[in-house]
């Protein structure tokens, strides 16, 4: 009987620090979403006090729920109709990059109803991570503060441009940047083999599980 008293309260006790452990588990993980617009894939987060952390430039967006982040040709990624030519260009003679930040508060799939989109799921660390290498991707004023490039595609209000690190080139795509991100949140893709905004997709959905 001594044995009996001592031997339930125990399994009790493990059971309840599995149960704790498979949630903190859980509770560890993130939610990120990748958006094909066609062309260009953007990487989209949830605007909270760990993004603001990683990434202050989300501080400029109060009072949205997301941030779509993207990285491209300066030239090509500023116009709003760019041409032919502007892409050519942009793969052979790219000059400087940007950073554009959009801020916006309906849901995903209602703001980007016509895109592609794909949900994901990684560990908190590996979420720090893809911060950090966003954060290192701006270029910084001497306070630390990354370098405006003026207002965004979707108004000042809700998205800016910002200076960026990376030179844009055919192999050097804004889809083989997102690539880098996510292998740099611990995905296992090859970046190298990225250039368009499909390739992307698929190599996404060949390399990690979809949610």
């Amino acid at each position: 009987m001594r044995r009996s008293n001592f031997f339930f309260p125990f399994i009790t006790f493990l059971t309840l620090i599995t149960f704790v452990s498979i949630n903190s588990t859980v509770a560890s993980q993130r939610k990120i979403h990748l958006v094909n617009t066609g062309w260009h894939v953007g990487i989209i987060v949830p605007i909270d006090s760990v993004l603001k952390r990683n990434l202050p430039e989300a501080l400029n967006f109060l009072g949205k729920k997301y941030l779509e982040i993207g990285w491209g040709d300066k030239t090509f990624y500023q116009t709003s109709n760019p041409s032919f030519q502007m892409a050519f260009d942009a793969l052979l003679k790219s000059t400087s990059s940007v950073i554009h930040l959009y801020g916006f508060n309906p849901s995903i799939h209602t703001t980007f109803k016509n895109a592609e989109i794909i949900e994901l799921h990684i560990e908190e660390y590996n979420y720090i991570k893809l911060l950090y290498f966003i954060h290192k991707s701006l270029t910084r004023n001497a306070d630390g503060s990354a370098r405006l490039e003026g207002p965004g595609l979707y108004g000042k209000e809700s998205s800016s441009f910002y200076a960026a690190n990376g030179k844009f080139h055919l192999f050097n795509t804004c889809n083989t940047w997102v690539g880098n991100a996510i292998q740099a949140a611990g995905m296992e893709i090859n970046s190298y083999s990225i250039i368009t905004s499909d390739s992307l997709m698929d190599a996404v959905r060949n390399s990690v599980e979809i949610k």
